[in-house]
């Protein structure tokens, strides 16, 4: 196909490809040029999260300024705040502390606080819930302290002793004067709850109550006096209820009453206590030599006759005659437990 063009038709394809080539080749040229010297915010356009940079020194520093301004003003807010929930507490006005303190947290959580280093924010809040920490426990004891004067006052014994239970788990104040009243008052209950237990004739929990008043104030005459009176009428008890339990076979539990006597009293216990409690270990030490030979646990049966022989050395030719009836009862078995053929005198 020739036309008008006065171009043969074969070599009209080869003219169409060669400018389209041409086209092509010229738009990457333009296209190259383009992108070495377009700037780069045209070939990479800001997000609209991306925050856009100041690169004058003079707004930098206007900017740190204010970032600085704005964090100094916020640290005076919220420490304003914290303090005047400190005045409240001061007050006994507990309520009104709790709203403060909690408008404090809100503060240090809300997003004005992330001007604050994180871990200055982390910090803070940490230190307002230990605030009102301490004054729920403040709260605590100031309630039950006045339900102990009202107890008093009435004369309810059971009103007056019964709130300490709950105040040594509950209640740790940071103010050693008050603290130190804690103790005091805990430990003049103990003492007067001590003394209506030991009137009803419940001893070892008037002892327990007595220890406690004397473990929060050692220098408490009357609670030591409570307590050595205690010990003094217990020791007349323990020895002759050691006998009657020895008496009885229970050589156990006349061994500890006989030890309870030591305890309270080491120099003035009777001198025969040592050799009734040694008593007490050798038929206990026996009795269990005697038990593993009926199970036929012969080993363990003379290591018990020996531990008793060395805790009652008199009692050693009576130690003898059980060996030796022992170690006969053994050899029997033994023999027993051969072939009929292998057996002694078969």
């Amino acid at each position: 196909m020739s036309g008008n063009t006065g171009i043969p038709a074969g070599k009209w394809i080869t003219v169409v490809l060669a400018a389209a080539v041409a086209l092509i080749v010229a738009g990457s040229a333009v296209q190259s040029l383009w992108l070495r010297e377009a700037p780069i915010a045209r070939r990479h356009p800001p997000s609209a999260t991306s925050v856009p940079m100041v690169t004058s020194a003079p707004l930098r520093q206007a900017a740190a300024a204010r970032r600085a301004e704005q964090l100094a003003e916020f640290r005076g807010r919220s420490a304003a705040q914290v303090s005047k929930a400190d005045g409240f507490v001061q007050q006994l006005r507990f309520a009104e502390a709790e709203d403060a303190y909690m408008d404090a947290l809100e503060m240090l959580k809300g997003d004005e606080a992330s001007i604050l280093p994180a871990e200055e924010a982390k910090d803070s809040v940490r230190r307002v819930g230990e605030k009102i920490r301490d004054m729920m426990n403040h709260q605590v004891l100031r309630k039950a302290m006045e339900a102990v004067d009202e107890a008093r006052r009435r004369g309810d014994r059971i009103g007056w002793t019964n709130p300490p239970k709950g105040w040594v788990r509950k209640v740790d104040p940071n103010d050693p004067e008050l603290r130190q009243e804690i103790r005091d008052t805990i430990s003049h209950l103990a003492m007067v709850r001590g003394r209506e237990l030991k009137a009803t004739g419940r001893l070892a929990q008037a002892r327990k109550a007595f220890e406690m008043g004397l473990k929060l104030d050692a220098n408490s005459k009357e609670t030591r006096a409570e307590l050595e009176e205690l010990n003094r009428a217990e020791l007349k008890l323990l020895v002759p209820e050691g006998d009657a339990l020895f008496a009885s076979g229970d050589w156990a539990g006349a061994m500890m009453k006989y030890r309870r006597v030591q305890e309270l009293d080491p120099l003035g216990s009777p001198d025969t206590l040592p050799a009734k409690v040694a008593e007490c270990l050798f038929r206990i030490k026996v009795a269990q030599a005697e038990g593993f030979r009926r199970r036929k646990q012969y080993a363990e049966a003379e290591k018990a006759y020996r531990q008793a022989g060395e805790i009652k050395p008199a009692a050693a030719a009576l130690i003898q005659v059980w060996s030796r009836a022992m170690a006969a009862e053994r050899a029997s078995t033994a023999d027993q437990e051969r072939p009929p053929a292998t057996r002694a005198g078969g």
